[in-house]
């Protein structure tokens, strides 16, 4: 697909119909991608998708089995990685052990030949920029998770890259630490300007990082575009399911068209809002309605559909609510504690109404056996099914 319509002047990062082979394999299938100067790209997909397969690539760890990888304009045919103006930092981070912080992250400009006095000032303004000054005498074992990706970031940005790739650098850190880095990453991003290309898994980290979002599945780019275009207008029924949570109900398309109606069972009629691939009247498919855009109340409201209680979580300031349609459906519904304080206390089998607003749910095509869409993606895959 065409990632973008910036000229190729102002690229750091181009890739022009690339594609690797494994065998028998594509683990990259004609990817085209164009990254601007500065910008913070995100290449995020499950495993298997291709994602480290293209940042090898752009690094040149792996070699293209056909089309082109340019850097600054330059074709890097033949270039080797450490020829490149690209570094990169891997979730384990790789420090030496037996080398104090300040000469790790001035070893590559050693290995330039740099002098000592130059190297050494140049590795303590790095450790500055990642507020890591005050811990130039220390050894990698002495210092936190978080601290030592600190300085394996300051090892990259020491020398200067046009381009900074991160292979899920965040991985190898527990939720809190990853969270706060996720903040510092963005930070010194946006300090140093130069372009970022991250490769993650974890969906919330990639919205809160990224720029752009590139969603990779089965070796192709499904969809390139904003976090928030991502989130809200996704490119593919894939795209819909794996970006953030999102309830899956079955149904017969009783009219088909640009305005679509679903029959989701017990007379329930949905007309979704958005039409991420079409299905035509009489077919069996599947609409997806993200938990946020589910209501609950309870009482006698006479508003929305009544449903079942199964389960109810309080988790922190939000109430998570999962409850069953009359034709067997499931919903799950996330909402702020007061949006209805009765909820908290309500056993599961008690009645409750479910609303939403009548744009919300989303087309996301034919249903086959066992999945929600012409695109494969599993039924269950992050949602509630009516299966």
């Amino acid at each position: 697909m065409a990632a973008s319509s910036t000229s190729p002047s102002a690229a750091d990062v181009e890739l022009r119909d690339v594609v690797k082979r494994f065998g028998d394999v594509p683990a990259v299938d004609h990817v085209d991608l164009v990254v601007p100067s500065g910008e913070f790209l995100a290449l995020l997909g499950p495993s298997g998708c291709g994602k480290t397969t293209t940042l090898r690539i752009i690094a040149g760890f792996e070699q293209p089995t056909s089309g082109e990888v340019l850097v600054a304009g330059q074709s890097m045919r033949g270039v080797p990685p450490h020829k490149r103006e690209v570094n990169t930092v891997f979730q384990h981070y790789a420090l030496f052990p037996h080398m104090r912080v300040l000469d790790n992250v001035a070893y590559g400009l050693k290995q330039r030949g740099v002098a000592k006095a130059e190297r050494q000032r140049q590795a303590a303004e790095a450790l500055a920029m990642v507020r890591m000054d005050g811990f130039e005498r220390r050894r990698p074992a002495e210092m936190s998770g978080g601290q030592q990706q600190r300085v394996a970031l300051a090892r990259a940005l020491v020398m200067r890259p046009r381009v900074l790739l991160l292979d899920e650098p965040l991985g190898a850190l527990d939720l809190k630490l990853r969270r706060e880095m996720q903040v510092e990453l963005k930070g010194i991003q946006d300090d140093v300007g130069i372009t970022f290309v991250i490769v993650t898994h974890d969906q919330e980290e990639a919205m809160a990082l990224a720029d752009r979002i590139a969603v990779m599945h089965r070796g192709r780019i499904e969809q390139l575009a904003s976090p928030t275009a991502v989130y809200d207008a996704p490119a593919s029924a894939f795209v819909a399911t794996f970006v953030g949570d999102l309830n899956v109900l079955r149904g017969t398309v009783l009219e088909g068209g640009a305005h679509p109606l679903v029959d989701v069972g017990a007379g329930l009629h949905l007309r979704p809002g958005r039409v991420v691939e079409p299905a035509a009247a009489g077919q069996q498919a599947t609409v997806g309605l993200r938990p946020e855009h589910v209501t609950a109340r309870a009482g006698h409201t006479p508003e929305g559909v009544e449903a079942a209680v199964a389960t109810v979580m309080v988790v922190g300031h939000e109430l998570q609510l999962v409850a069953r349609l009359p034709g067997g459906g499931q919903l799950t519904a996330r909402q702020p504690r007061d949006v209805d304080p009765l909820l908290e206390s309500v056993a599961p089998g008690e009645r409750v109404r479910l609303s939403w607003a009548p744009a919300a749910p989303m087309l996301l095509g034919p249903a086959g056996p066992g999945v929600s869409s012409s695109s494969g993606v599993p039924a269950a895959a992050g949602a509630s099914t009516s299966e």
